[in-house]
C-alpha cells in the first residue's frame, strides 16, 4: 500500500495543507511543535477515525485535534493497495462516517461495514490490519522506542513475548502465571485456605453436620405427624360411628312410636272385629222393651172390660204391636250399620299399618344409605342391630372416646410445635445447602474453563513454537546480522523461552547481555517486520522522531536495514539533519517536505 496524497483543511495546527509522496522514502522536516505528529494521527484518523473516548487522558483525540481558529475540521487522503486498487476518502470529523470513492470517484461508503461506535471499518477490511496493529508495527510514535537500563528488560521481555507467542504484548509464561493466580483469588484449591471454594466447602460441612443433628428431630416430627394422622382417622370414625347411633338411638324412638300406634290400630281392628262377630250371634230379647208394651195391652183390654168398649181394647193394642213389630225390625237394621262401619274401619286401620310399617322400613334403609360410605360395612350391621339401651351405653363410650383422642391430637400438636423451630431450621439449612452446592457447583465450571484456557494457551503456545517461532527466529537472525555487522550470526530459545545469542568462540549468552542500543534497533526492526505477519499488504512505515536517541553509527545501520530489507513506504519524520546527510550520503532518493 502507498499514500499518494493528503490534503488537510483544518486537523489540530495544520491548516489548508496539501502534500504528494512518493512509493519510497519520504523525509518529513520541521522544527519542534511544527506539526510532525500532527501529520502522523491526521494519516491515521483519516484511516480509523478520531475517538470521542478520553481513556484515562485529560482530552480524547476528537478534541485535542479540533482546531481553534476555524470551523474546517476535515481532510482528504489518497493511495493505492498493492493489488493496483485506487480510493479516495473524505472525512468531515466532526461526523463519524467517511465518503470512500474508488478510482472512477464513483462513492462506494455502503459498500462497507460499521463497527458498535458507527465508525466504518472500510481499512480494515481493505487491508486486513486494525488500529492497534498499525500502531504496533507499522507506525512507531515519538519517545516509543527510547530505550534506556530501566527499560532494558521490558523489551527483552517483549522479543521473548513475540518468539513465543506472536505478539510483543502477550507472555506465554505470564499469561499461566496471571491466569493461576487469577484461578486461585476467584476459586481456590483443595489446598489453599481462605479461597471462595474453601469456604464454600466449609460452610458445606458445617451445615451438614449440623443438618445431621437436626435429622433425629426431623424423623421425631415425622412420627408425631403420623401420630397425629392416626388419631385424626381415629376421631374421624369414631365420629361418624357416634353420628350413626345417635341417629339410630332417635331412630329407635321414633320406631317406637310407630311401633305403638301399630299396636294401637291392632287393638282397634281387634275391637272391630269383636264387635263384628258380636252382631252375627242370636241377642237375647231385651225383656224391659218388651214387657212394657205387654202391660200396656193389658192395661187397656182391662179398661175396655171395666168400661165395656171392646173397641178401645183394638184400638190400643194396634199401635203397641206395631211399636213392638217396630223395635224389632230396628234391632235388625242396628246390627246391620255396625257390621258395615266396622269393615271400613278395619280397611282404614289396615291402610295405616301398612303405612307404619313402610315408613319404619324406609327409615332403616336411610339410616343404611347415609352411612354406608362412612362406616364398615360389618359396623354398620351390628350398631343396626342394637336394641335401645345398648345404643344409649355405647354413645356415652364413644363420647369419652372421642374426647380422650382430641385430648391426645392435642398433645402430639403440642409436641411437634415444641419442635418447630428446629425443623425450620432444617429446612432453612437444606435451602442455604442448595444454594452453597450451586455456588460450589459454579465454582468448578469456571474452575473448569481456566483449565480449559490453560490447557488452549499451552496448545496454541506449542502450535506457534512449532509453526511461528522457527520464521521469528530466522527473522531475528537476519536482524541480528544486519544491525551486528555480521558479528552474532546464530541464536535460539532455551526451555525458559529467553533468547540465546551465539557467541563467535559457540558459547551462547543471554540477549541481555547485547548493548542497549543493539537491543534497540532489533526491537525497532522486529516492530516493522512484525505488519508482514498480519497483514498481506505491505503497510507504509511511518516513524515520528524515532532516531532522536540514535548515534551516528546506530542511525546509519537502521536506516540503511529499512532501505535495503523492505520495499515498504517509508515516512521519516524528524526535526534534525541527520536523516537527510545520511540519505545523501547513500545516494537513495527521497522526497523532502518541509513544515
Amino acid at each position: 500500500m502507498k499514500i499518494q496524497k493528503i490534503k488537510i483543511n483544518g486537523f489540530g495546527k495544520i491548516q489548508n495543507k496539501e502534500w504528494e509522496f512518493n512509493n519510497k522514502i519520504n523525509l518529513i522536516q520541521g522544527e519542534n511543535e511544527s506539526g510532525k505528529s500532527t501529520l502522523l494521527k491526521f494519516i491515521l484518523a483519516m484511516f480509523y477515525g478520531t475517538s470521542r473516548n478520553k481513556n484515562g487522558k485529560f482530552l480524547s483525540d476528537f478534541e485535542r485535534y479540533k482546531p481553534w481558529n476555524t470551523e474546517e475540521y476535515s481532510g482528504k487522503i489518497e493511495y493505492e493497495l498493492d493489488n493496483g486498487e485506487k480510493y479516495e476518502v473524505f472525512r468531515e470529523f466532526k461526523r463519524k462516517a467517511p465518503k470512500i470513492y474508488d478510482e472512477k470517484e464513483e462513492e462506494i461508503t455502503k459498500n462497507y461495514s460499521t463497527d458498535k461506535s458507527k465508525e466504518s471499518t472500510f481499512f480494515e477490511e481493505q487491508t486486513g490490519i486494525k488500529e492497534d496493529n498499525f500502531f504496533a508495527t507499522s507506525a512507531v510514535e515519538q519517545g516509543e522506542i527510547r530505550l534506556d537500563k530501566s527499560m532494558k528488560n521490558v523489551i527483552i521481555q517483549k522479543l521473548s513475548n513475540m518468539a513465543t507467542t506472536g505478539n510483543e504484548n502477550i507472555s506465554y509464561k505470564k499469561a499461566i502465571e496471571k491466569l493461576s493466580k487469577k484461578q486461585m483469588e476467584e476459586i481456590g484449591t483443595d489446598r489453599s485456605t481462605g479461597r471462595p471454594i474453601n469456604v464454600i466447602n466449609q460452610q458445606i460441612r458445617s451445615l451438614e453436620d449440623e443438618k445431621e443433628k437436626l435429622k433425629k428431630y426431623e424423623e421425631k416430627a415425622n412420627d408425631i405427624e403420623k401420630n397425629k394422622e392416626l388419631i385424626e382417622q381415629d376421631i374421624d370414625e369414631d365420629i361418624n360411628v357416634l353420628e350413626l347411633l345417635r341417629r339410630q338411638k332417635t331412630e329407635l324412638e321414633k320406631i317406637e312410636i310407630e311401633k305403638t300406634k301399630i299396636q294401637l290400630i291392632e287393638r282397634e281392628i281387634e275391637n272391630l272385629d269383636n264387635q263384628e262377630k258380636d252382631s252375627e250371634r242370636p241377642k237375647k230379647p231385651n225383656k224391659i222393651r218388651y214387657i212394657i208394651p205387654i202391660i200396656l195391652v193389658i192395661a187397656i183390654v182391662l179398661i175396655s172390660i171395666l168400661i165395656k168398649k171392646p173397641i178401645l181394647s183394638i184400638v190400643g193394642i194396634i199401635p203397641l204391636i206395631y211399636f213392638v213389630m217396630t223395635l224389632i225390625s230396628n234391632n235388625k237394621k242396628s246390627s246391620a250399620i255396625i257390621k258395615t262401619d266396622n269393615k271400613d274401619k278395619i280397611k282404614k286401620y289396615e291402610q295405616e299399618k301398612e303405612n307404619y310399617i313402610k315408613e319404619i322400613n324406609e327409615r332403616k334403609r336411610k339410616v343404611k344409605e347415609d352411612f354406608k360410605e362412612k362406616i364398615d360395612t360389618q359396623i354398620l350391621e351390628e350398631i343396626l342391630s342394637l336394641k335401645y339401651e345398648k345404643i344409649v351405653e355405647y354413645i356415652d363410650e364413644k363420647e369419652r372416646e372421642v374426647v380422650d383422642f382430641k385430648v391426645g391430637k392435642r398433645e402430639t400438636e403440642i409436641k411437634r410445635e415444641a419442635m418447630e423451630e428446629k425443623i425450620e431450621r432444617l429446612i432453612e439449612i437444606e435451602e442455604k445447602l442448595s444454594t452453597l452446592k450451586d455456588e460450589r457447583l459454579e465454582l468448578n465450571n469456571l474452575n473448569n474453563i481456566y483449565e480449559i484456557v490453560k490447557e488452549e494457551i499451552m496448545n496454541s503456545y506449542q502450535e506457534i513454537r512449532e509453526n511461528i517461532t522457527p520464521d521469528f527466529l530466522d527473522e531475528l537472525k537476519n536482524i541480528i546480522k544486519e544491525v551486528t555487522d555480521n558479528k552474532y550470526n546464530n541464536l535460539s530459545i532455551d526451555k525458559e523461552n529467553e533468547i540465546k545469542i551465539e557467541l563467535e568462540n559457540g558459547n551462547f549468552i543471554g540477549i541481555d547481555h547485547l548493548s542497549t542500543g543493539t537491543i534497540d534497533l532489533i526491537y525497532l526492526a522486529l516492530r516493522m517486520s512484525a505488519s508482514k505477519e498480519i497483514t498481506n499488504e505491505k503497510m507504509p512505515i511511518i516513524l515520528d522522531e524515532s532516531f532522536a536517541y540514535y548515534d551516528d553509527y546506530r542511525l546509519e545501520n537502521i536506516i540503511k536495514y529499512i532501505v535495503n530489507k523492505y520495499d515498504n513506504q517509508v515516512f521519516i519524520l524528524t526535526c534534525s539533519n541527520r536523516e537527510k546527510e545520511i540519505l545523501n550520503k547513500m545516494n537513495m532518493k527521497y522526497n523532502l517536505i518541509q513544515l
